[in-house]
């Protein structure tokens, strides 16, 4: 929990989000201590890159769907994929790790994932973890679209 506080646990997913949300938002079992606490969408589509917005709170419990979306575009043959985290107040190691695998997968396609509009403590641990340098933490979209 002292980690947790330290990325940002302040921010935290909507309280306003209800319960039926949150089963929709996800894609895996439920038990009365599973909730989804991250949501993401496809914002925008061109023909230079998708955008991604999430929101909520990435962990091992959560990431999931987060994943499945990232690969559905990377499937659909868009490889260039911005995800904006101005709304994501938590980032664990399967996160990142996460975000290291859809790289990956995109650069194998040709494309990249980049990371805009990241909290200061999520940007603190990119910055740690030097994945900023490898996926690039932008101040806003159009840095990572022009990087």
């Amino acid at each position: 929990d002292h980690a947790r506080r330290m990325v940002g646990e302040g921010s935290g997913t909507d309280p306003a989000m209800s319960e039926a949300s949150n089963r929709t938002a996800f894609s895996g079992e439920f038990s009365s201590h599973t909730r989804a606490r991250v949501t993401a969408r496809v914002a925008d589509v061109t023909r230079e890159y998708t955008l991604v917005v999430a929101s909520g709170e990435i962990d091992f419990q959560s990431y999931q769907p987060l994943q499945e979306l990232l690969r559905t575009q990377l499937r659909l043959g868009r490889s260039k994929l911005v995800l904006d985290l101005s709304a994501v107040g938590f980032c664990d190691s399967s996160g990142l790790g996460m975000f290291v695998s859809v790289h990956r997968r995109a650069g194998m396609a040709d494309g990249w994932l980049r990371l805009a509009r990241p909290s200061p403590q999520l940007r603190r641990i990119l910055t740690v973890t030097n994945l900023d340098r490898l996926l690039g933490a932008y101040d806003d979209i159009d840095a990572a679209v022009r990087a």
